[in-house]
């Protein structure tokens, strides 16, 4: 018998199935995205006060006040139009942040900047994931945030840098809308022009490097309107696409140049010129000179090599993401190559041409200026959200790959991959925290491998810990005398720290005073001042040191062992007296910060860093960095 002639089947029901159950799966990975965020926001709150004071916070705690102060005394007091170098910079976190401290009063001002910091860096987080999804979709979006949260520079600065980890904020947000713009060709409505005058003035606010976003902007309009005229061989094609882009793009940053100056009275003055006199001075910041570690050496801050980012990038992210990005950039660049000039593909060339710049152009641009560079990669925060969406796109695409190839296994296979990552990360986040950003990977050996080879604790944030483990001890060991005592605490931190973390039978002297007890971390090797003298508390993360503090009421040791312990400290730097003479650097100004110690006309007064074995004088550079 004759089969029944087959039936033709209809592919449309099966797109639209697919299309439907790929819709039903976004919405899934993006609700568990926002509840992710959710969680980050809640942990935040919870952690916050568990994060130490670092030396930038009690500048930008006046300098916000003195903003504030400016407008509600209707422009009469002009203190923030010259406060040290801060008029430098636009005060959008520092002006945004008195008015939360004034909200959430009675928390003291540290506390309560540290929550709102805090908020700010989840608020980075999720403009990680929004330019992840825009980009490359729900899963990416997804990656991008998991691999933003555990990347430990990144939280760590969440909670007590008021500087760089904003900018690092606006930067993200910055570039996504600056990718929606892209995705928006060839027109630009003037919600998205609000958003991007919103972003590009927030970032500037904070940071005149900002600007780069709007180069990024006005280059890829260019490009795009060139493509356009190539194509059609129309110079009326390249002038109508232009003209029309130009137009809403002019009217964002006009609206962004508006936002900056809200928060930047000094730039108010003379709004066309001083932005850029600000950023010609903060492209060669040689007001803060001291001597630092790197690769085994101490070297000037004036005279960094050529690689000094590319080791710290290449130490402090973790292993997955370096290595995503790394396949990434080069994945980016042979397709850009390859199809990026094809007319369909020149959205998704400019996007990815866009992130690869964002992320090359500030670090090669530094090189090339011979700027200063210290304390890590603190500065150049801003380039890990972009770096860690690149690993996420590049994570994303490997998994379509993999699931053409292996039906069944490939989603598993990144499935795993990630599990691990995240459950690896999350182990070390419990056993750094709070101290989440002195990690290093394990490429370099991790953090034990970094002490006395890079810089660890640069900002000062264990001492909390340090102070708190002495007031611990102290109790444990002399109970019957402790309340009755009164406790005189000396070293490379400030009067704050001991007032804040210590009971008021502590005190806080100077380091040429006679002291109970010395508090040292490993920047400018504090740490190693009265060696000789025994170790209360040791702060240490997987056998990296952090900080010390030494018992000066005991008697020096001597011989083998006071030896042995001078040259653990001492590291793999191997400096000698001449070295340790050399190490004198801005801590003391630091130390003013957090102290309040400020001037009639509103300078910290500057003056160097503590020797081996008490306070030296002279001049020095600043705290205060850009």
């Amino acid at each position: 018998m004759a089969s029944p002639p087959e039936t033709k089947r209809d592919p449309e029901p099966d797109a639209r199935s697919d299309a439907r159950r790929a819709t039903t799966i976004d919405a899934r990975i993006d609700a568990l995205s926002k509840a992710l965020l959710v969680a980050l926001a809640i942990i935040a709150v919870l952690t916050f006060d568990d994060f130490g004071l670092t030396w930038d916070e009690g500048y930008h705690i006046r300098y916000g006040d003195h903003l504030l102060d400016y407008y509600t005394s209707g422009f009469e007091d002009r203190t923030a139009l010259t406060y040290r170098l801060d008029y430098l910079y636009g005060g959008g976190f520092d002006l945004l942040g008195a008015i939360f401290r004034a909200v959430a009063r009675p928390m003291d001002n540290y506390t309560a900047l540290h929550l709102f910091g805090s908020l700010i860096g989840v608020l980075g987080i999720a403009g990680a994931w929004r330019l992840g999804r825009a980009i490359g979709g729900a899963r990416v979006g997804l990656y991008a945030l998991v691999m933003l949260a555990l990347t430990h520079v990144y939280y760590g600065h969440m909670f007590n840098n008021p500087k760089d980890l904003p900018f690092a904020v606006g930067y993200v947000w910055g570039l996504y809308f600056v990718c929606e713009a892209i995705r928006a060709f060839p027109r630009l409505g003037w919600r998205l022009v609000a958003w991007l005058a919103l972003a590009l003035g927030m970032a500037m606010s904070v940071r005149i490097a900002g600007l780069l976003l709007i180069c990024y902007l006005v280059g890829v309009i260019g490009l795009w309107a060139l493509r356009q005229g190539i194509a059609r061989r129309s110079f009326e094609a390249l002038y109508r696409h232009a003209s029309g882009l130009y137009l809403r793009a002019g009217a964002a940053i006009v609206g962004a140049w508006a936002v900056m100056l809200i928060f930047w009275p000094w730039a108010q003055q003379k709004p066309l010129t001083r932005p850029f006199v600000a950023l010609t001075r903060m492209s060669k910041f040689l007001t803060h000179r001291r001597k630092m570690p790197f690769d085994g050496e101490w070297i000037d801050t004036l005279d960094t090599p050529p690689d000094y980012l590319l080791h710290y990038f290449g130490y402090k992210m973790p292993e997955l993401i370096l290595a995503l990005f790394v396949a990434g950039m080069l994945g980016g660049l042979v397709w850009i190559l390859a199809r990026g000039w094809r007319l369909e593909n020149t959205k998704r060339a400019l996007i990815y041409g866009t992130l690869g710049l964002a992320v090359l152009l500030p670090p090669a641009y530094a090189v090339y200026k011979e700027s200063v560079l210290y304390d890590g990669l603190r500065h150049f925060l801003f380039l890990i959200p972009p770096m860690v969406v690149i690993a996420a796109l590049t994570l994303g695409a490997s998994e379509r790959w993999l699931r053409r190839r292996l039906p069944r296994a490939g989603g598993a296979i990144v499935g795993v991959v990630l599990a691990l990552f995240v459950a690896d990360h999350l182990r070390i986040a419990v056993v750094y925290h709070p101290h989440h950003y002195v990690w290093f990977n394990r490429i370099l050996g991790g953090l034990a491998e970094a002490d006395g080879v890079y810089s660890t604790d640069y900002y000062g944030e264990t001492f909390r810990e340090a102070l708190e483990e002495l007031e611990r001890e102290l109790r444990r060991r002399e109970p019957e005398r402790f309340a009755d005592t009164t406790y005189r605490v000396s070293g490379c931190l400030g009067r704050r720290h001991v007032i804040d973390y210590l009971s008021p039978n502590f005190i806080h002297v100077g380091r040429n005073s006679r002291a109970d007890f010395w508090v040292g971390y490993a920047r400018d090797k504090c740490s190693r001042r009265h060696a000789n003298r025994p170790a209360i508390v040791r702060i240490e993360r997987e056998g990296g040191f952090l900080n010390v503090v030494r018992d000066l009421r005991r008697p020096p040791r001597r011989g083998r062992e006071a030896l042995e312990e001078f040259a653990e400290l001492a590291g793999a730097t191997g400096e000698g007296p001449e070295a340790e003479a050399e190490a004198a650097t801005s801590t003391s100004a630091g130390l003013a910060a957090i102290e309040g110690e400020t001037t009639s006309a509103g300078l910290v007064p500057i003056e160097s860093g503590p020797t081996l074995e008490g306070e030296s004088t002279g001049a020095s550079a600043p705290a205060e960095e850009e």
